[in-house]
């Protein structure tokens, strides 16, 4: 008995085609599978490559890779060793800043967020939704100064860094879905953005029993078959949807019915759909970009804001550290002027003018002091240890720093009179320059855009399409045909292969064609109604706490100001007293040299004389705390310390070291 087609002939050849598509095919994904794991960009650095665009083309396999991002630097930059002099960091506020630009890790941290709002960028212009920006602030680098709230009277280190908390904004920011984020899941989708090419192939053998051979003259059917199919689909922003695709399919049987074996067929196919309703227009399907590039200001705004959190915390502690060496010295001139009354009063006990127990008394006030003055340079040593944290990359424990003393050589400037400014001029000011308030309506104005998809999905969805397609037929005519009483001979036209079918498509010879109208009509749209009155709703609250934020800075404004003429006062006032008890010093040493006062007296004095000292140098310590308030809250902190944003940004400052002053360097 013959055996039916194929079974023993060919068992297994129908997979080993060499047919060209299949081989391309086979190439490209050798070629793909072949690519490196890392993509290399010729770069120095995050911030020279824009992640909001693709990486090359699919032709040069760039897009399959994944973009180069650099290791993080956290080596130190040659500006810190630069400024170490005989183990000595002498430091001017200026040069802190400079460093800080370079090696503060809060800013280092902060550099990446406008990158990944680039990658969001990237995600919305595929019609993706958006994975969000961050708003936070980092205060890890620059923890809380020793001593606090400048009131350096001892008792060691009141406060640690803070860590990380949300912006100015924050509360606007969540009202309104995070700045866009989370509000863009709801409502309409928007369609995918990004072209796309599919290719398959199928290679497979059937064989189908047969309950009589007078259908295919055997028993068995066996059908040897190869499908091909490409199609290319493409969506853009008006809610349009375009499809081309083509497809070929080779068949060989065993039957004798068929006119032709084996037989090839092809086809064209176009079609294009059109949103009427829901997902109509750019507004709708553009709005995930615009919201992205918004968020690209408000990353911008939230690492100024970084900025000057930065700057704003390590001027603290660098004023904190010149208040403390100051309570040092005063310190160490309670130490002289006890250590002068104890020699006086024994001089004055060897004259027997005064009792043993008297230079007894002196000397414990002396040992007062001096413990004094070991707990303020205690205070010092960890002052700087805080502001090391802030300088290096490496921490307090940093290999460059390790035993190095910062020695500050700025001072802080009283004017003989505070310029005088309306407060509305520092309102506004303080409205216009603030970061914190600019995102906060950036993120209502992403909340107005997500609002058109969200409002768009009240819509019943209403879609139309048109579709073409051209079919081809050919193949070679079956010498084992049997033509059925009735029926025609086989048609010459289609005699052919592959080229032949295609030639048919291409000549519209066989065409079809339509349009289908998709209607879809919601009988409740509870869920497109409660998003919509959520998202009115949020952006109601949204509004009011805007306000809320702005009455917040006039707040904060007035109160500034009024802290700054408030810290003014008491620095004079305090100055004033600690002249007057140092007159009462001298004045009551005198009296004792006559004879005419006690050591008590002397020691109640010199007791006033330091408290009046510490007031002084805590005034001072409190105006200047105060002049940076009112900077901080009215905006001008990077202007005021001629901070350049895109210095920061790149770290690398421009600026050169400050001469250090003569006297400094000659040493006690």
């Amino acid at each position: 008995m013959e055996e039916p087609y194929g079974v023993a002939h060919r068992p297994w050849g129908i997979f080993m085609t060499r047919h060209p598509f299949v081989r391309a095919l086979s190439l490209a994904l050798a070629l793909l599978l072949a690519l490196p794991a890392v993509g290399q960009e010729a770069t120095n650095g995050t911030a020279d490559i824009d992640y909001s665009l693709s990486n090359g083309a699919f032709w040069n396999f760039g897009i399959y890779r994944p973009r180069y991002v650099p290791e993080a630097d956290l080596a130190d930059s040659a500006r810190l060793d630069q400024m170490i002099r005989n183990g000595k960091l002498y430091l001017s506020l200026a040069d802190a800043i400079a460093l800080a630009i370079e090696n503060n890790l809060d800013l280092a941290v902060a550099r990446y967020s406008p990158l990944e709002a680039e990658a969001d960028l990237l995600r919305a212009r595929a019609g993706a939704n958006l994975s969000g920006v961050q708003t936070q602030i980092s205060t890890l680098s620059t923890g809380q100064s020793v001593g606090g709230n400048n009131n350096f009277t001892g008792g060691g280190i009141s406060g640690q860094a803070t860590g990380i908390s949300q912006g100015a904004s924050s509360s606007v920011s969540s009202a309104s879905g995070g700045a866009g984020n989370a509000a863009s899941f709801f409502g309409t989708q928007t369609i995918n953005l990004d072209p796309q090419l599919t290719a398959s192939t199928s290679i497979y053998r059937t064989s189908v029993p047969q309950v009589t051979s007078f259908i295919v003259g055997s028993n068995t059917l066996i059908n040897d078959a190869r499908s091909y199919n490409m199609s290319y689909s493409q969506g853009f922003v008006t809610g349009t949807t375009l499809n081309i695709s083509t497809s070929a399919f080779r068949q060989r049987n065993n039957s004798i019915r068929n006119n032709f074996n084996p037989t090839i067929s092809a086809d064209i196919s176009a079609s294009i759909t059109q949103r009427l309703t829901q997902g109509f227009g750019r507004a709708v399907n553009a709005r995930n970009i615009r919201i992205a590039r918004n968020n690209q200001e408000i990353e911008d705004l939230n690492f100024e804001e970084q900025v000057i959190t930065t700057v704003s915390r390590l001027q603290t502690l660098y004023w904190d550290l010149v208040t403390l060496r100051q309570i040092v010295e005063a310190r160490r001139l309670d130490v002289e002027l006890a250590e002068k009354l104890v020699t006086d009063t024994a001089k004055q006990v060897e004259l027997g003018f005064q009792a043993q127990i008297e230079v007894t008394r002196s000397q414990a006030e002396a040992t007062t002091f001096r413990q004094q003055l070991v707990q303020a340079e205690a205070q010092v040593k960890e002052q700087q240890e805080v502001l090391k944290n802030a300088l290096t990359k490496h921490g307090p424990t940093s290999v460059t720093l390790a035993g190095v003393e910062i020695i500050p050589t700025d001072s802080v400037f009283v004017p003989d009179q505070e310029p005088v400014r309306p407060v509305q001029d520092l309102v506004e000011e303080a409205l216009r320059s603030q970061p914190g308030l600019s995102r906060s309506r950036i993120s209502r104005s992403n909340a107005d855009i997500n609002l058109r998809g969200i409002r768009n999905a009240l819509k019943p969805a209403l879609d139309v399409s048109a579709f073409a397609t051209n079919n081809g037929l050919a193949g070679t005519i079956n010498p084992n045909v049997i033509v059925a009483p009735g029926t025609q001979l086989p048609d010459a036209y289609f005699v052919g292969g592959g080229p032949t079918a295609y030639a048919q498509a291409f000549r519209r010879n066989f065409p079809d064609y339509g349009v289908q109208f998709r209607l879809s009509i919601p009988l409740k749209n509870r869920q497109a109604q409660a998003d919509m009155s959520r998202e009115l709703l949020r952006q109601r609250k949204s509004d009011i706490q805007i306000r809320q934020q702005e009455n917040s800075i006039k707040l904060d404004v007035a109160r500034a100001l009024t802290s700054l003429n408030q810290a003014r006062a008491s620095y004079d006032v305090a100055r004033e007293a600690r002249e007057l008890r140092d007159e009462m010093v001298e004045a009551e040493r005198k009296r004792f040299a006559l004879g005419s006062s006690t050591i008590f007296q002397i020691i109640q004095a010199q007791r006033d004389l330091s408290a009046a000292r510490t007031n002084e140098v805590n005034a001072l310590s409190s105006y200047q705390a105060a002049r940076l308030g009112l900077q901080q809250v009215t905006g001008q902190t990077l202007k005021a310390n001629s901070v350049s944003l895109e210095e920061a940004y790149s770290g690398q400052s421009g600026k050169s070291a400050d001469p250090v002053p003569p006297e400094l360097l000659k040493g006690p």
